[in-house]
C-alpha cells in the first residue's frame, strides 16, 4: 500500500493510501478516483459502492467532508480527489417519514436535498478501514 501526505498548501487533513483518500478529521477513507460519469438510482448506487467492498456514506459523513467557503466542488482547498463532479450525490441515508427518499448533496455549493430514490445521481464509495 502505498502511503502519502496530501501536502496541498500544507493541508495534512488527508493522507492518500492507493485508491483512497484517508480524511484525518473524521478517520473515514473517501475513494480518490471518483466512479463512472454514469448516475445510477440509489438501489443501484448500494450495489455498486459494495463491489469495491465499500458503502454510501451517511449524510453527516458527506457534511464533513464540505468546506462552505468552496464551490464548484465545495470541497477544501487544494483536496487530493479526481472527478469530483459538482453534481449531486447519493448518501445512504433515508428520509423520514418517505422511505422512498434519500439525502444527497450538491458538491456544487455543498447544500443537502433529498432525492426520489428512482431518480439517478452520482456515486462516491467510503470505507471505515482499507
Amino acid at each position: 500500500m502505498i502511503t502519502k501526505e496530501w501536502n496541498g498548501a500544507n493541508n495534512q487533513r488527508f493522507k492518500v493510501h492507493d485508491e483512497w483518500v484517508l480524511d484525518t478529521t473524521t478517520g473515514l477513507y473517501w475513494r480518490k478516483h471518483l466512479l463512472s460519469k454514469a448516475q445510477k438510482t440509489w438501489y443501484d448506487a448500494i450495489k455498486e459502492v459494495k463491489s469495491y467492498e465499500a458503502r454510501l456514506p451517511e449524510i453527516q459523513e458527506f457534511i464533513s467532508l464540505i468546506d462552505y467557503s468552496q464551490c464548484c466542488p465545495a470541497l477544501p482547498k487544494d483536496h487530493p480527489f479526481v472527478n469530483v463532479r459538482s453534481s449531486y450525490y447519493w448518501s445512504a441515508t433515508t428520509t423520514a417519514p418517505y422511505t422512498t427518499h434519500a439525502w444527497g448533496i450538491s458538491m456544487y455549493y455543498g447544500y443537502v436535498y433529498d432525492y426520489y430514490k428512482l431518480d439517478r445521481y452520482h456515486v462516491w464509495p467510503v470505507k471505515d478501514k482499507v
